[in-house]
C-alpha cells in the first residue's frame, strides 16, 4: 500500500488496536497509534522536526484533552513554522460533515472527513477505516 508512516489518533484504544492490524495485514505503512490529540500533536512535532512527518494523520475529531481541531490546527502551525508542505489529514466522526465541518476543512487544506458508522461492531469499523486509509494513500499516491 504505502511506505512510510502513519499517525492514528483516537480514544478508542481497541478501534486503534483493530485498525493497526487491519493496515497491517495489507502490507501498510508503520502506524503509530497515539491515544489523545496532545500526543499526537507531540509525536508530529518531533517527527516534522526530523523532516520525516508521517504520509498521512487519521484523527477522530472527539479527542480529549486537545480535540481532532486543535490538534489538526496545530500540525498546520508546525507546517507553516518548519516551511513544510502539510500533510493529509483524514478526519473521522460518527456524526454526518455539516456546513461548519466542510467549511473548517477547506480552510484547513488537504483534509477529507469520514463518517463512520456508530452501529458496526469495532471489527468492521476498523476494516472500513483500513478501507478508507487504502483509497486515500493511493489517491495521493502512496500506492
Amino acid at each position: 500500500m504505502a511506505e512510510g508512516r502513519m499517525l492514528l489518533a483516537d480514544a478508542d484504544t481497541k478501534l486503534g488496536e483493530r485498525t493497526i492490524e487491519a493496515l497491517r495485514a495489507e502490507a501498510g505503512p508503520e502506524v503509530v497509534w497515539c491515544d489523545s490529540g496532545t500526543k499526537l500533536v507531540s509525536v508530529y512535532a518531533r517527527l516534522a522536526k526530523a523532516r520525516k512527518p508521517p504520509v498521512l494523520s487519521v484523527l477522530e475529531v472527539g479527542l480529549g484533552p486537545l480535540d481532532g481541531r486543535a490538534a489538526a490546527q496545530a500540525m498546520r502551525a508546525i507546517e507553516k513554522g518548519l516551511g513544510q508542505p502539510p500533510v493529509p489529514i483524514l478526519f473521522y466522526t460518527t456524526a454526518p460533515a455539516d456546513d461548519e465541518l466542510r467549511g473548517f476543512l477547506s480552510r484547513l487544506g488537504r483534509a477529507v472527513h469520514l463518517q463512520k458508522a456508530a452501529d458496526l461492531p469495532t471489527e468492521e469499523l476498523a476494516k472500513r477505516l483500513a478501507i478508507a486509509v487504502k483509497r486515500l494513500l493511493a489517491k495521493l499516491g502512496g500506492a
